[in-house]
């Protein structure tokens, strides 16, 4: 049933790669409707009884962080991490820090336009300490728009940045030597309609040739080895890498940006699944 591309004709979202031995254990998303009865029977899963499907979507649906998590959040102390934010809300927090930071934040910008028109937000801190030719770090999250946590977690460590200046001596010394340029929402439209529409939404918002959404997985649309490895060609796949390699605003216009920053030497892109350290070089053996 899950062989090849099989499964995105069960609208099934498989979340382990290729199938497991008999006896070990992987990770399916599947949908309402018959093809749960089809899929549990074919693999004669057991019907797990203590989590509901109604306690699964109420939890995966919430907004609040919870409290333990909430707690260490609250380090900060102006209580934005004690739920997930919407896009206007993170801008707004972006333009607070911009404000209450002036002396590391040098500069609050876009990268360019969402396929729906929204900013795609950046922003830059370095401290004001000369020291010659500085070395830039790029930061960024929301490729997948279900994986709040991950906008979040970058919106984290841009608020223990600035917090952090002139108050922690690792982080002085950091932005003393380095600039940092963080993107917390490279898909402000699909993050969006998680929050509207479809919680576990995962791609942009790209309209198919039809005129409906089908959406581009932006984390498989870059301009490396486009659609060689872990990617589709199927609109209706979860890992759909568009119709061409950086075909969508919101890959063409990081990228050009990213090659437009001087002096760069590392960049992060933050997910929410697989607890993984993924290098660049995901598409060979070598």
């Amino acid at each position: 049933l899950l062989h090849g591309d099989q499964h995105e004709l069960y609208d099934i979202d498989l979340w382990s790669e290729g199938i497991p031995a008999v006896g070990l254990p992987f990770t399916v998303l599947i949908k309402e409707g018959p093809v749960v009865e089809l899929v549990l029977d074919s693999f004669q899963c057991h019907r797990p009884k203590s989590l509901s499907q109604y306690r699964f979507e109420r939890e995966v649906r919430r907004p609040s962080l919870g409290p333990k998590t909430a707690a260490v959040a609250d380090d900060i102390g102006n209580g934005f991490f004690e739920n997930y934010r919407g896009y206007q809300e993170i801008l707004q927090e972006m333009k607070r820090l911009q404000a209450d930071f002036p002396t590391i934040i040098s500069k609050f910008g876009s990268l360019g336009k969402s396929v729906e028109g929204r900013s795609i937000p950046v922003i830059h801190l370095k401290s004001g300490k000369a020291v010659g030719k500085r070395q830039l770090i790029w930061i960024s999250g929301g490729q997948h728009a279900r994986e709040w946590v991950a906008v979040s977690s970058v919106m984290y460590v841009l608020e223990k940045l600035c917090l952090g200046y002139g108050q922690d001596p690792i982080t002085t010394a950091v932005l003393d030597k380095f600039e940092f340029a963080i993107a917390p929402m490279i898909n402000p439209d699909g993050y969006e309609w998680t929050r509207s529409g479809d919680r576990l939404w995962r791609k942009n918002r790209a309209k198919g040739t039809r005129g409906s959404v089908v959406g581009v997985d932006l984390n498989r649309n870059w301009d490396v080895h486009w659609a060689e490895v872990g990617a589709s060609r199927q609109p209706v796949s979860q890992i759909y890498a568009g119709p061409s390699a950086a075909s969508e605003p919101e890959v063409r216009q990081t990228a050009a940006y990213i090659k437009g920053l001087q002096n760069r030497v590392a960049g992060i892109d933050v997910h929410s699944f697989g607890q993984l350290v993924l290098r660049n070089y995901g598409w060979t053996v070598q």
